[in-house]
Formats: structure tokens, sequence, C-alpha cells
């Protein structure tokens, strides 16, 4: 019986030359080595052995005996081949015989190797010949592995793909495959272990062609093919971890990946993310994102993401008709901030690692959002832009109602924010925000509070460049609403039954044109006159180098009045508040006579009295006819559900034939003058530091530092040039008018 126990041998002290031939002390080590391979060492005195070795060593017979043993070494293990290969058919049985062979071999090896040691030392090492041991085992590869290994890897593959089939690894036969296993890695030739150039090749090829038989996606939905491939790769991955080194089993990971990733789920990776996605299943997303840790794949699942959001954003109605276009604005809006919304919230829950998307790293789940809802509203053109402002306009007015939930509406402008960072058009959505901000301020639409904390919103998104005059509105609201307050204080506020709120605005902030020609000549009633004095008298001493303009045409009023019905509090535009107060001192007026007392352009007068003859919920006048004139009265029979009444507001009146001139000449486009002053200061920023630049050169910079908010054209790239060449700003080369120069 083998035995682990450790053999001592001593050193001869006397080594007599003997008389005996090589081939009687040959006859000696022959014998032992018998014994040794049938663990019959019971009587076999090693001393002798030992110094038997060392006499035929120390008389130069090294060789001699080397070769001698190698030979007897290959017979023994010839036998013992042809053995095992008769004897053993089955393909467990077969492993297991190789097994104990290899067990017993090396047990057998080490023992030899021991009584060699001597031949080691002085021959061996001298001679760059293998130890005996290492021989042993080279020879062992060769008469055994080698000529077994087609049997071997057959049945080794054989019983690998059984357990693969039952399902269920056992700890018995994977025991077997580690023993098999280490003696093919402890095998080496001139080129590496037999493990790394004979079987793991053939594994690797086995267990791809297994798995790819292993399932069918297309008897499969989307979700099982997943289940089924997350199930053998977990399996897989147990059973390799069981027998195989981590190089080895990490190259079976990657034939996996291959296999069951790129090879099954790669055509239904879209359909699975959606169908994840659809149910809300942040779990299940997680598990296919991180089936494969490449970034290509990773990449491919953030693609299919991308897509579902599209589709859904794409779903949403614009209905771009005229007919109740304030209303589909809000809706497509409040729809698209709540898929923003909800697709956020969702995305945050996954795990995306440190994945590059479009040459960016950071929060993957903003990245994602911002492609999409970008994508998406570069090719919807202008209508985002104006959707979204006129939803931000929604919001605001919501603040002034009595049950408004102001901490939804913040969230739900915060969230609108997110969507106009992304805006192609920021441009048109700055033209549109500014208008309606200027008539929720004017007209006390919102809270003040709540529109200077969105333009802080807006400001992170956008930056100051675009803030800057929306920052000026609201602080010219804040101080009027001081002045006010201070006036009211004042002797000049004596008027009784009046009540004034003036609003100081800084004309080039504003967006519309600060004045009109209907304003110089109109005549308002004595006590408005007087207030307005009072005012401009208050304000000039207080700061003497200002000018007031009065801008009745952005100015509202209201008027009380007590009908049979009851007492309705009637807001109207200072044109048509005119208009009516006359009716405190006549009971009846032609337009003529209207006119001829507001000196308001007859075509104005047709329009706003109309307005308060026709308009059912605000008809508060009632016409007559009289010897072919037309006559307007007080409809004292007008009934509203509301005791607070809104005539439409005309904030602009159509000029008449006798005003077209004036107001032509005095309107402007003020969206493109102020454009023209931002890009003027981008201009001389740029010019400044650069001291001189060619036309190209200069454009380019421009268009540049312009591209994220607006499409620079040439005409108002242009305008820009000429005015700073006129204000002495820059001035043209004289040897090269293409260059311009900057003027300090």
């Amino acid at each position: 019986m083998i035995t682990n126990k450790k053999i001592k041998i001593s050193v001869p002290e006397k080594l007599g030359l003997s008389e005996e031939s090589f081939e009687e002390s040959w006859e000696t080590v022959k014998y032992a080595v018998d014994h040794i391979y049938s663990d019959d060492m019971a009587d076999l005195s090693f001393e002798q052995v030992y110094k038997t070795i060392y006499t035929i060593v120390l008389n130069k017979k090294g060789p001699i005996l080397y070769n001698r043993l190698k030979d007897y070494l290959i017979q023994k293990l010839a036998l013992l081949r042809e053995t095992i290969v008769k004897d053993n058919t089955h393909d467990y049985e077969f492993l297991g015989t190789m097994a104990r062979l290899w067990d017993v071999e090396c047990h057998c090896f080490k023992i030899t190797g021991d009584l060699m040691m001597y031949m080691d030392k002085v021959y061996c090492k001298p001679n760059r010949c293998m130890e005996v041991y290492d021989m042993c085992l080279d020879l062992f590869r060769i008469e055994i592995l080698q000529k077994c290994s087609s049997s071997l890897i057959s049945a080794l593959i054989s019983d690998i793909e059984r357990i693969r089939n039952l399902g269920s690894v056992d700890s018995e036969h994977t025991s077997l495959w580690k023993v098999l296993i280490g003696m093919m890695e402890t095998l080496h030739d001139n080129r590496d272990s037999f493990f790394l150039t004979d079987f793991e090749p053939v594994l690797i090829t086995a267990t791809e062609e297994y798995y790819n038989k292993a399932i069918d996606i297309e008897l499969l939905t989307p979700i099982e093919s997943l289940e089924k491939i997350r199930k053998l790769r977990q399996f897989e991955s147990m059973l390799d971890s069981s027998f195989l080194n981590v190089d080895s089993h990490n190259k079976l990971k990657t034939v996996l990946e291959n296999v069951l990733i790129w090879g099954k789920l790669s055509d239904i990776i879209e359909d699975l993310t959606h169908e994840a996605m659809v149910i809300s299943n942040g779990k299940l997303l997680q598990e296919i994102y991180d089936l494969s840790s490449e970034e290509k794949y990773r990449v491919t699942v953030i693609e299919s993401i991308k897509s579902y959001i599209n589709k859904n954003a794409i779903n949403i109605p614009f209905n771009e008709g005229n007919r109740k276009k304030g209303q589909n604005a809000i809706t497509w809006s409040s729809e698209i901030v709540e898929l923003y919304r909800s697709q956020h919230s969702f995305l945050e829950s996954i795990d995306f690692g440190s994945v590059r998307l479009n040459n960016l790293t950071g929060d993957v789940s903003n990245a994602i959002l911002g492609d999409v809802f970008s994508m998406y509203f570069s090719k919807e053109g202008a209508l985002p832009s104006e959707y979204l402002s006129t939803y931000v306009d929604h919001c605001m007015k919501r603040t002034k109602e009595k049950d408004a939930e102001i901490v939804k509406i913040k969230q739900d402008l915060l969230d609108s924010t997110k969507l106009i960072g992304l805006l192609t058009e920021k441009d048109i959505f700055e033209k549109i925000y500014k208008k309606q901000l200027s008539r929720r301020l004017l007209q006390q639409r919102s809270l003040v509070e709540i529109e200077k904390w969105m333009v802080q919103m807006i400001k992170k998104v956008l930056g100051t460049f675009f803030t800057s005059k929306l920052e000026i509105m609201l602080r010219d609201i804040s101080l009027s609403s001081e002045m006010y307050q201070a006036f009211q204080h004042s002797t000049t506020n004596s008027i009784e039954y009046l009540s004034f709120a003036p609003q100081v605005l800084t004309r080039t902030s504003w967006p519309f044109q600060s004045t009109n020609p209907i304003d110089e000549g109109i005549s308002l009633p004595p006590r408005m006159s007087q207030i307005l004095a009072g005012f401009e008298g208050y304000y000039s001493l207080k700061y003497k180098e200002r000018v007031l303009k009065w801008a009745h045409h952005l100015s509202v009023i209201e008027i009380g009045c007590q009908f049979n019905s009851g007492y309705y509090e009637i807001s109207f535009s200072v044109y048509a508040g005119v208009i009516f107060l006359l009716f405190e001192d006549y009971e009846e007026l032609t337009l003529g006579e209207i006119y001829e007392l507001t000196h308001i352009p007859i075509d104005d007068v047709k329009s706003l009295v109309m307005s308060m003859s026709t308009i059912p919920r605000c008809k508060i006048l009632k016409k007559s006819s009289s010897s072919g004139n037309m006559k307007f009265s007080v409809n004292y029979f007008f009934s509203s559900p509301n005791r607070k009444v809104k005539v439409p507001v005309i904030a602009c009146p159509l000029p008449s034939q006798k005003s077209d001139n004036l107001a032509t000449a005095s309107s402007v486009d003020t969206y493109d003058n102020e454009i023209v002053m931002e890009l003027s200061a981008i201009i001389v920023r740029i010019m400044k530091t650069e001291g001189k630049l060619s036309h190209q050169q200069l454009l380019e910079r421009t268009t540049k530092r312009t591209q994220s908010r607006l499409s620079l054209t040439p005409s108002i790239f242009k305008r820009s040039i000429q005015l700073l060449i006129e204000k002495e700003y820059i001035q043209r080369n004289a040897d090269d008018p293409s260059y311009y120069h900057y003027l300090s």
C-alpha cells in the first residue's frame, strides 16, 4: 500500500569502490524501482540503493544510469497505458482511472526522485538535464497523456456536457475534473501546459457549440429568453468555478457572452428593453444592462432606452390648429414634462456605471434624456419653444389662484426648465417668454417671488446672457412697488375714489415698443390727468435726469359700476376705460363724438366700442340707431355670473389711416434691436481680446459664442458691425477694409 510517509536517506560514511559491474548495480536500482511501483517497500533498503546510485555516479556512470532509468520508466508507462485504454470504455470510469493513475505515478516519481537526488546534483544540473522527478513527469506526458489525449479530452468534454444537461453541479464529478485539469496544467512541453495547448481550446469550442444549441429564442418571448439565459449563465459560472482556474473561467464567460448575448439576445435587446420600461421594472432593466460589461453592449441598451423615450415623445400630439392653441400648448407641454419627469425618476434607479456616451462621462441618465429631447425638439422646429413658454405662463398664472398648490407648481416649473435647456430654438423661447412675462408682471397675474425664482432656474440652464433683461424687468416691478408706496404717502396723491399704481419700466429691457402715437394725443379724464401730472412731478424731483413717457397702451384700468343686476368691477385697457368713463357725463354718444372727446383715432374707437357692445360676456354698452346715426349708451341690464369682468385688452390698437404714418415711423422690431445690442456687446469683448480680426474670423468667433442660444444671420451681424463703427468701438483697416481694429 502506498504511503505518504516521508523517507529519510542517510549519506553513506564509506564508499569503498565495489567490484560489481554496472549491470549488477543497475539490477539493484531496477529492483528498487519495481518495488516502488508495486508498493512493496517494507524490505527495501533505501540506504543500500542510495549508496549504489552514489557509487555509479561517482564512477562517471551517471549518463548510463540516467538513460537506463528513462528507458525502463518508458516501458512501465507504456504497459500502464495499454492496460488503461484497453480495459476502460466508459467515459467516467476512464476519467477515474486516469486520475488514480496520476496520483499513484506522482507518488512513485517523488520517491524515485528522492533516491536519485545525488545524481540530480552531480550529473543533471551540471549537464543541464531534467532532474529525475521532472523527467518522470515529462515521460508521463509523452507516454500516457499525449497518447491517451484524444480519449481523455473526449471523455472529459462528454462528462461536462452530461452535467450541463442535468443542470445540477455534481461535486464528485467536478472534484475528478479538477484533479485531471491540475494534471494537464502541471505537464508542460516546450510551448506551454497541456491544458492550454490541447484541452482549453477544445473546451471553449465545445462550450460554444453546446450553448448555440441550448436555447432557441424564436420559441420564447423576450422575457422568457432573458430568464433562460440568466439561468444558463448562472449555472455555467457555478460549474466552471468548481474546477477551472480564474483565467479559463473568464474565457468561458466571454464565450457565453458572445453566444448568448450577442448571438441570441442581440436581435431582441430593443424589444426586451422596451418591455422593461413599459412596466417600469427597474430591476429587470438593470439585469438587462448588466448582462455584459462591454461598452459596446451597454451603449446598445442605452440606445434602446433612448428609442423608447423618443417613441413616447413622438406619440404626444402637437395639435397645431389655431383653435384652442393655448390649451393645446398646455396639454402637450404637461405630457412632455410628465414624460421627462417619469423617465428621469425611473432612470435614476439604474446604475449605468462609467459608460461613455457621446464622448461624455458623468450622469448617464441626464445624458440619455438630454440626447432624446434635444433631438426631438430639433426636429419639431419652433413649436416646442412656443409651447413650453406658454406652459410656463400657465403655471405662473396658477400661482395667483386661491387654492394654488405652490409646491407642485414649482416642481412643474423646475422640470420644465430642464427641458428649456434642451431647446434648439432658444431665441424663439426667449422672445415669447419675455412677452408673456411682461404681461404677467404688468397685469399682476402671478406671484413676483415665484417669477424671480423661475428666472434663477432658467439662468442655471441658459446662463446670465439670457436672463439679464428678465432680471431688469423684475427689478423694475420691485422698484415700482416701492415707489408706489412712497407716492401714496406723498401730498400729491389726494384724489378721492381713485387708486393709482404706476409701474416705471426700463425701455430697453421690455419686449415691446415703449410708446404709441395714440398716447401722445389722447385726452384723458380730468382726474386721471391730474394724478398723472402729480406723479410726474414726484418722479422728476426724485430722478432729475430721467424723463417719463406714458405707455397707455400697456396699462389697465379697473372701474366699479352699479348695474341693475348688481355691482361689478370691470377691467379695461386704458383706451376702452377712457371711452366708458365718458358715460358719466353723457347718456348717449356717437362714434364721432367719442372721437372728438378722446382724440382716439376713429378706427380704434370703432374697435373698442364694438368690443364693449357686442361680446356677450362684457356687453356693458348698448347701441341704438336714430336718423341713421349709431349711438351708444350704458347697458344697465348687463349681468354676469362673476363680479369681476374683463373687457378684452387690446395691447396695441390697430392704427388708423391718420396715425398710420406715425405708427410706421415709430415702430421698430424690438426683438431684432435687442439682438443687435447683445451681439454688439459680444463683438466688443471679442475685439478687445483679439485687437485685430478679419471679417470672416470675427464672424466665426461670434457665431461660436452665440450658437447655443440663437441663429446668427448676416443682416443682424452687419447691423451690429455698422453700429459699432458708428459709435467708434471698432474701425476698418485703411489698407484692407476686410479687417477690423478695436479702438481702446
